[in-house]
């Protein structure tokens, strides 16, 4: 039995396979990690993301060089092989502690969604994946009128990668010492949105496209993409306790579920409308939309900032902690 209607089936069942998969460990590894380095949280969530994006580094090249070597089977089965050892290694080293009186929480993502600050942090990490999506899906059309060549186009998308790998060490230090996540967000998010607003670039600036001006803008993005992330996963941790959730795994396990999501909400979002815009508006109004995003993000952290610094007792979602409200 064979055929593209076989064929595609069974692409559907492993993706959503892989999905299922992928949501697990992500909000596992990130439960464990709040877990293990409570005091570390922003360090240790970008030593995760560090090596999150060298892996996005790394596949393309090493995916392309099994595919030449060994046709269209070759990637996925040392793929899958690769990770039945890793699964067998973190089933071997991972403490299990806890695992069989784990209690039962009481509280759910929409819970911690009727907070401000934490629907801000959650929509910042969705308009981040929103951006990383967007470039996926139409930075190849944007740079193909250059003739690049195969290894050139592969560098190209390496260059994002490789900046946000670099900064999320740098971020995640200044928001375990002395940087506030908001702060870091709204940084971010203006880095952002000015990335885009170059790689366009934007009809609104009176300059041409060039490779140089596109290699700078995917170094700036990676910078404010990595303040982003960083920030959204730490300032949610950190206002999920001080709304009264207990210092448990529970709690670790909503944030990070709460943080998958976004990011995944926007790894669905960003690519289904970057085609769209891509054909109807151009790369160049398209990055704009995406930079006004990021602008709004900004100015609603600016807003939300200032409030709660005039009225840090204040909360206009709810007055009293989860935790009471709940009993």
């Amino acid at each position: 039995m064979s055929g593209p209607t076989v064929f595609l089936t069974f692409s559907f069942i492993i993706r959503i396979m892989e999905a299922l998969g992928g949501a697990a460990f992500s909000t596992t590894a990130y439960s464990i990690t709040a877990q293990e380095f409570p005091l570390n949280v922003a360090s240790a969530f970008a030593t995760l993301e560090t090596f999150f994006a060298l892996g996005l580094i790394a596949g393309p090249t090493v995916g392309g060089a099994l595919y030449e070597l060994g046709g269209f089977t070759l990637p996925f089965v040392v793929l899958g092989s690769v990770l039945m050892v890793a699964a067998a290694i973190v089933w071997y080293f991972l403490p299990v502690e806890g695992s069989l009186t784990r209690p039962t929480s009481r509280y759910s993502v929409f819970s911690l969604m009727k907070k401000p600050k934490i629907f801000l942090y959650a929509f910042t990490t969705m308009s981040g994946s929103i951006s990383i999506g967007f470039l996926f899906s139409t930075l190849e059309p944007h740079i193909r009128p250059w003739n690049l060549t195969p290894l050139e186009i592969s560098l190209i998308f390496v260059i994002d990668g490789f900046s946000y790998s670099v900064s999320a060490q740098l971020w995640g230090r200044l928001c375990d010492k002395c940087l506030p996540e908001r702060a870091a967000t709204t940084i971010g998010a203006l880095t952002a949105a000015v990335a885009f607003l170059l790689l366009g670039p934007s009809p609104i600036l009176p300059i041409k496209n060039s490779l140089p001006l596109c290699i700078c803008a995917l170094v700036v993005h990676g910078f404010g993409f990595g303040a982003e992330l960083v920030a959204s996963f730490s300032g949610t941790h950190k206002e999920a306790l001080e709304a009264g959730l207990p210092d448990d795994l529970t709690t670790y396990g909503l944030v990070s579920g709460l943080w998958s999501s976004s990011f995944a909400l926007g790894g669905f979002i960003g690519p289904s409308i970057a085609g769209v815009m891509f054909d109807t508006i151009g790369f160049g109004w398209g990055t704009s939309i995406i930079a006004l995003l990021h602008l709004f993000v900004a100015i609603v952290t600016i807003i939300l900032s200032c409030y709660y610094r005039n009225y840090p007792d204040e909360d206009f979602s709810e007055r009293t902690p989860l935790l009471q409200r709940s009993e």
